[in-house]
């Protein structure tokens, strides 16, 4: 407004200038040719009385040469027509001119709201078109968020249960692994290192006898073994239910020690291979997660 307000007082200020300035310019038209006629006269006249002696002709002729000065030079005050129309082209032009300018002033005024309203709509659309990418990259950074909490999840529930599956692992290894089981183990192999001199009926790596001095060796031999187990029966005496007892559960707790190991071997193949089926997985939800 500020602005439409001074482009409308600096129009109004030339317009009054260029009034002054033509009409200024009329009056000194006119001004000149009033004198320049009153001198062209006046050195007319001059040149006619210069001279020494007049004759009654003379004084006549400047008598009416006064008056015809007089006339024309009233006549020459009078505006003519060709001033006139001069004058009124003039008025005709400041009228165009004024109207002109006006129209300028609507043509820029109506330019101006114009490009006002199509940058004021550039921008409104500028604007909605940032605001629905911003809208998007936020809809797609929430999409991301949640697979990041969800991997997230994935991996506290992978590490939980690697957790429990070490713990468990440990225990199983320590239970497996512990000074009692080598203890035992220890003793059982010091009694049938101790039994194994007295297996003299075991069939094992055995050559039968092929003359009769070796038959002759072979029966004393028995009957050494005889003697021996004779001694022994008499050695255990009531207490042979009792280490039969502790014989058939001696062999129990080997195949139970047995049984535990083989169990043992397969846990921990197990375990790896859940290890490899765990890390398999979690290699291929990050995969999917990237994606």
């Amino acid at each position: 407004m500020q602005d439409s307000s001074r482009d409308t007082s600096k129009s109004e200020r030339t317009q009054r200038a260029y009034r002054l300035a033509t009409s200024d310019v009329t009056k000194k038209t006119l001004l000149d040719t009033v004198v320049h006629n009153s001198r062209t006269i006046t050195s007319r006249n001059e040149s006619k009385f210069n001279r020494t002696t007049m004759i009654p002709s003379d004084i006549m002729r400047t008598q009416k040469l006064q008056k015809k000065g007089i006339a024309t030079s009233r006549q020459s005050i009078m505006p003519s027509q060709s001033l006139l129309d001069i004058q009124k082209s003039i008025d005709v032009e400041n009228k165009d001119l004024e109207l002109s300018l006006l129209y300028d002033e609507y043509l820029r005024s109506l330019l101006i709201n114009i490009i006002v309203q199509k940058k004021t709509e550039e921008k409104k659309n500028c604007m909605i078109t940032q605001l629905a990418t911003v809208t998007q990259e936020h809809d797609q950074d929430m999409k991301k968020l949640i697979k990041i909490k969800t991997r997230e999840q994935d991996i506290k529930n992978l590490s939980s249960a690697q957790a429990e599956t070490d713990a468990q692992l440990a225990a199983i290894t320590k239970c497996t692994k512990d000074e009692m089981f080598h203890v035992v183990k220890d003793k059982l192999s010091r009694l049938e290192y101790l039994l194994a001199p007295l297996d003299v009926l075991c069939c094992n790596d055995i050559i039968l006898p092929e003359t009769p001095q070796q038959w002759k060796e072979t029966e004393e031999a028995l009957k050494k073994c005889s003697k021996i187990l004779e001694d022994i029966m008499n050695l255990i005496g009531p207490k042979a239910n009792q280490y039969c007892t502790v014989n058939d559960e001696l062999r129990n707790f080997m195949e139970t020690f047995s049984a535990i190991e083989h169990i043992q071997q397969k846990l921990l193949e197990t375990l790896c291979n859940l290890q490899v089926q765990m890390l398999k997985n979690a290699s291929l939800l990050m995969q999917n997660g990237n994606q």
